[in-house]
């Protein structure tokens, strides 16, 4: 029949769409793929058929409507609307598939809503790409859609079938397009509805990723993420849940190592821009790729060399390292100015203990909402790209380090004292564009990596050198962390925890000598810094509910590191992964035993559902 016939023309039409997208896929990552098996890389279009199907079937429901009524009502505005209606889909969802495809290669993560908020920053987003990357996107952007509207006419056809059946068999063939459309969006006659766990087949995750139709996953994810009052992680009764949570933060005695040899030091908490530990020699990173950070590290310094960042984009860096909140899925709490200004602040904690408090970046200040949460968290001076001269920002993201390093020691020699500054560093972001002579050859992405890590290691040396001749070193404590980690150099799979290892060191003047040079292996959380600060100076922290002092060797050691998807829990001795689409807990470093497996999922569990009641109450 003409009316079932088009439909499936439709389906097939939709079906072969999403296959291509998902080839480039393969073909654009395929560093993520070099060593599937054939069958593996075979079953990722396998697997992904039946959310593919589900995706069709929702893409097909408005024009299946305007068939429906063409059979019944001949009017060639019916054939028009279906004809535009196909174009502007081809369109957004060809913007959705090709943005899911760039961004997994930067981010090891499909689109979601978290993506779509950076959309609010356009340039931003821009300035991690080079300007041949650019032309080429769009180039091959206006390619596809030109292909894919000329596979549809070929497939489909422009027109309508002009149908002359009986009213009866009319009313059939629609009721049976229908049941045909439902089966598919449904996924099945199963009690539960389709979703993304249907196209997970392998142990990889960049596999599975791979078979998920990125449009369809989107459309869910925004659901999820926008379910306003609802928790979705809401893993057990609420009295259970908090009675689990507080144990987890309960201590029998204080015992805290201290560090520092005077109770107001200055401090300078320096953040840096995708520093992972595999960048830092003496964090088992390339012995030769940062010489600075060896030497502070291994003569000058405390480092916690097992600390992880909860998220792994920079605006969920803000409120872990400022307030103590860990990251969430789907989702940043430093985005929503109401909840912003119910968070604890360490810099305002610091205000008002009489300290000049501010922030330096050399970039747009305005991206993903930074200006309205350092100013609500208590920063009174703000330096961003504004002050430097046109020859300084030759950085697509601003002005490179070597220039802010500078700009920061200089505003600390004229500060009034005691001081609380920050600065966030710009040089180790895509597209990884250096000043000097790269240290490695090469035009890979690890390369290029490595070389801006090398060039930003070098600026550190720089500043240390100059900072260690001022008046004010020695009342100084320096605090260096990373806002993130990242899967470069080493090509880490995402859900490897070392993908969010990072440094996290104390330096400077106000360290004790007993501790330089000395090293600190319990499990430590990047939003563990304002309890661990706080404590170091007899400043009370239980404001910062999610934030726990592991300097205090009674404190349970962990780490919580937040994807979209699920989360990792990390202790010194396991490491397991929750996916929340699986509804499944992996280990992913050895457990002692099964015991300790269930223990940990559970923590984690607790941990994320507590977390994410906290976020949607505030």
């Amino acid at each position: 029949m003409k009316i079932i016939t088009y439909t499936l023309r439709l389906f097939l039409f939709w079906l072969l769409y999403f296959a291509l997208f998902r080839l480039c896929f393969v073909v654009f990552n395929f560093n993520h793929f070099e060593s599937s098996s054939l069958a593996a890389r075979f079953n990722i279009f396998i697997y992904g058929i039946r959310l593919d199907l589900s995706a069709a079937a929702y893409c097909i429901i408005f024009p299946f409507v305007l068939l429906s009524i063409s059979i019944f009502i001949t009017n060639d505005i019916f054939r028009k609307l279906n004809l535009w209606y196909h174009y502007v889909l081809i369109f957004i969802i060809n913007m959705v598939c090709v943005s899911n495809i760039v961004l997994y290669k930067y981010w090891h993560a499909l689109i979601s809503k978290r993506a779509l908020d950076f959309l609010r920053d356009p340039l931003e987003i821009f300035a991690s790409l080079n300007t041949m990357q650019i032309v080429i996107l769009i180039i091959v952007y206006f390619i596809l859609f030109i292909g894919f509207r000329k596979l549809f006419l070929r497939i489909v056809n422009d027109k309508f079938p002009d149908v002359t059946l009986s009213l009866i068999k009319k009313s059939i063939a629609v009721i049976a397009s229908v049941f045909i459309l439902f089966y598919c969006a449904r996924g099945g006659l199963q009690l539960i509805p389709i979703n993304e766990s249907a196209c997970y087949f392998s142990e990889k995750i960049e596999e599975n990723h791979a078979a998920i139709n990125p449009a369809w996953y989107l459309i869910r994810n925004l659901q999820l993420a926008d379910r306003a009052g609802e928790n979705p992680y809401n893993f057990y009764d609420d009295a259970i849940a908090h009675q689990k949570f507080v144990s987890l933060f309960a201590t029998q005695n204080d015992i805290t190592t201290r560090l520092l040899n005077n109770a107001k030091p200055n401090i300078v908490i320096l953040i840096l821009e995708s520093h992972t530990a595999d960048v830092i020699g003496s964090l088992g990173g390339d012995s030769d790729n940062s010489p600075n950070l060896d030497r502070i590290i291994n003569e000058d310094a405390l480092t916690f060399t097992q600390c992880y960042s909860s998220g792994f984009r920079t605006d969920q860096m803000l409120p872990s390292v400022f307030s103590g909140f860990p990251s969430q899925p789907n989702n940043s709490i430093s985005r929503h100015d109401d909840k912003i200004q119910k968070l604890p602040h360490l810099p305002l904690i610091f205000k008002q203990r009489g300290y000049h408090t501010s922030f330096y970046y050399a970039g747009e200040m305005g991206f993903a909402n930074m200006k309205s949460f350092l100013i609500n968290s208590g920063f009174e001076k703000l330096v961003d790209k504004s002050i430097y001269s046109s020859d300084q920002l030759n950085s697509k993201w601003g002005a490179h380090d070597e220039f802010s390093l500078k700009i920061l020691l200089n505003d600390l020699n004229q500060s009034s004292q005691p001081f609380f500054a920050s600065m966030l560093t710009i040089t180790l972001h895509e597209p990884f564009e250096i000043t000097s002579t790269p240290k490695y050859t090469g035009n890979t992405e690890a390369v290029k990596f490595k070389n801006a890590a090398y060039y930003t290691d070098s600026c550190l040396g720089g500043f240390f050198n100059e900072a260690k001749k001022q008046a004010w070193y020695d009342n100084t404590l320096f605090i260096l962390v990373a806002d993130h980690g990242h899967h470069l150099p080493r090509e880490r799979d995402i859900y490897d925890p070392y993908t969010h290892r990072i440094p996290l060191i104390f330096t400077g003047g106000a360290l004790s000598a007993q501790y330089k040079g000395k090293r600190f292996n319990r499990t430590t959380n990047q939003n563990d810094l304002p309890a661990i600060l706080l404590n170091q100076l007899n400043i009370n922290s239980d404001s910062f509910t999610f934030s726990k002092n592991t300097l205090n060797e009674n404190t349970n050691a962990f780490a919580y590191l937040c994807y979209d998807d699920g989360f990792t829990w990390v202790t010194d001795s396991c490491a397991i992964h929750y996916s929340q689409a699986q509804n499944k807990a992996e280990v992913v470093s050895k457990c002692i035993n099964e015991n300790q497996q269930k223990e940990n999922a559970i923590n984690g569990k607790v941990f994320l559902q507590v977390l994410y009641e906290t976020f949607l109450k505030m």
